[in-house]
């Protein structure tokens, strides 16, 4: 009887805590995303790939110190990302060194990134 109620208790910390996380979660991504849509940060849109995991490149520029969220605009996946303009061909070589699983080498890494201000 005595371990049913320390089991209940220990499952109810984890549920309580898993929540929280969450919600921190949740919250940090919010403020990353309302800092980038601030008109003061200068940032730069590349359209994910049809077919392509946005992970993929969003994990590329986290580890490249690029900071980044994803977005559905007109049923397209888009990445808005934080880059001043002296990094733009930084960030340029970042994407185009990704090589997304299951997308073939003609299309990954091959072809020149165009952001969407330059279409």
């Amino acid at each position: 009887m005595l371990a049913a109620g320390i089991l209940l208790v220990v499952a109810l910390v984890l549920i309580v805590a898993t929540a929280l996380l969450l919600r921190s979660w949740g919250r940090a991504e919010s403020q990353t995303e309302e800092r980038l849509h601030d008109p003061q940060v200068h940032t730069i849109v590349y359209a994910i790939p049809n077919g392509v995991d946005p992970v993929v490149f969003k994990t590329a520029l986290s580890h490249a110190g690029f900071t980044s969220v994803t977005e559905l605009v007109g049923g397209n996946e888009r990445l808005l990302v934080e880059c001043p303009e002296p990094q733009r061909a930084r960030l340029r070589s970042v994407l185009e060194s990704v090589h997304p699983a299951g997308l073939s080498s003609a299309v990954a890494g091959s072809d020149h990134v165009v952001f969407e201000d330059e279409r």
